[in-house]
């Protein structure tokens, strides 16, 4: 959780339903950010931001990673071999923990990273079972053949019920969520198509 600047909280109070009957309300004041807030997203990015630069000089790979791999509270990086995963990965817990963010549902396709992670208490045991599917940032991640796909399911489930219509087709599109710009190039075809129409 971060906490607020004890000066600027007073501009998140609120009124309180005390339900006595001498008093109905009282106000109190937000002292943790608050979850769903328009600014939210921006706050929790600021602050992981500050934090993570005090150790750019100690750990500079695993801060790069924690500045341009990481949405929101996903974190989506590979590594060229298992030592150099375990230990961006171990730096990143211990750089996140000491900020009061638990990093944590570590995930990857490597059985042997899997079981170093077990060993040394950074993950819990996600099995390796015939299609073990993940959502990984809008993508489906299939680990055990370690390819990325799309759920269209719910997109023609929309187009189904909205019927063929411009608005129907450009709402579903708009709908997509794809921060990793996986199918952007799907995207714009439709878009185009849709313009030409």
């Amino acid at each position: 959780m971060i906490g607020i600047a004890e000066d600027d909280r007073r501009y998140l109070r609120f009124l309180w339903n005390t339900n006595d009957k001498g008093k109905e309300y009282v106000v109190l004041q937000m002292n943790r950010v608050l979850f769903g807030s328009r600014c939210s997203p921006f706050l929790l990015r600021a602050t992981i931001r500050y934090h993570v630069r005090k150790y750019l000089e100690r750990y500079p790979v695993c801060v790069d990673m924690l500045g341009n791999a990481l949405y929101a509270d996903d974190l989506c990086y590979g590594a060229e071999t298992v030592q150099e995963a375990l230990s961006l990965s171990a730096e990143a817990v211990s750089i996140l923990k000491d900020a009061g963010f638990h990093l944590r549902k570590l995930c990857t396709n490597s059985k042997e990273l899997q079981a170093l992670w077990i060993q040394n208490g950074l993950s819990n045991e996600i099995g390796f079972e015939q299609d073990c599917k993940l959502k990984v940032l809008g993508l489906v991640w299939n680990l055990d053949e370690d390819c990325v796909g799309v759920d269209v399911t719910p997109l023609l489930n929309s187009l189904e019920s909205m019927g063929n219509t411009k608005r129907s087709v450009l709402s579903t599109v708009a709908r997509v969520f794809d921060p990793l710009g996986f199918i952007s190039p799907f995207v714009v075809r439709v878009k185009k198509l849709v313009q030409e129409i």
